[in-house]
């Protein structure tokens, strides 16, 4: 930064967000008057909240399409779980929407393959990401099994399929889990994590 031309204090810097001035004392006119501006606007960058959801888990049929697409080993011991939940908002920081879901599908399944039985749950939804996308890697979802208001089973967060935004993509993910948390499980806690995002 430039140095007052001043006989008083010829070394003075300036002090952040001020203009330079001299010592009141002073009374010499300045050769070379100096003035510095400096831009105080912080960058804010735009998030989407966190935003969590529950989705209640009932027995269901162990037929139909979704059964045949999801590729299930469907014996006379399978047993099936599923909930559903038609939509769901993510907001920006400002209290605008930032992000859809739609279509919240949730299959839980307990079956036998080659003689050894597990349990799985099916997540699949679509998401439209409207006027923004995300800064680098999305923060994706995550997702946990409660009985009641007890976490039986946190499931690891799954990044979104989202290239772009202003288009709706199909999701899907699968999740490994014990028997026991199959049987105690009465509802899934959807939540689509918080993110830094660039508008378009």
């Amino acid at each position: 930064p430039a140095k007052f031309n001043c006989p008083l204090a010829p070394n003075l810097l300036p002090a952040p967000r001020q203009a330079l001035r001299c010592l009141p004392a002073c009374r010499v006119s300045h050769t070379r008057p100096v003035l510095v501006a400096f831009d105080t606007t912080e960058s804010i960058v735009p998030v989407l909240v966190e935003n969590s959801a529950l989705i209640e888990l009932k027995p269901a049929k162990a037929t139909g399409l979704g059964m045949t697409q999801l590729g299930v080993p469907v014996l006379d011991g399978t047993q099936v779980k599923k909930g559903t939940l038609h939509e769901f908002l993510q907001s920006t920081g400002e209290g605008t929407v930032g992000r859809r879901y739609q279509n919240i599908r949730v299959t839980a399944v307990r079956t036998t393959e080659g003689g050894v039985e597990s349990a799985k749950v099916f997540v699949a939804f679509e998401v439209f990401g409207d006027d923004n996308v995300p800064e680098g890697a999305n923060g994706g979802f995550a997702g946990a099994l409660l009985k009641g208001d007890v976490v039986l089973l946190a499931l690891p967060v799954t990044p979104l399929f989202l290239p772009y935004g202003r288009a709706w993509y199909e999701n899907q993910a699968v999740f490994d889990v014990p028997l026991a948390v199959f049987d105690g499980a009465e509802r899934l806690q959807f939540t689509a994590r918080a993110d830094s995002i660039r508008a378009i």
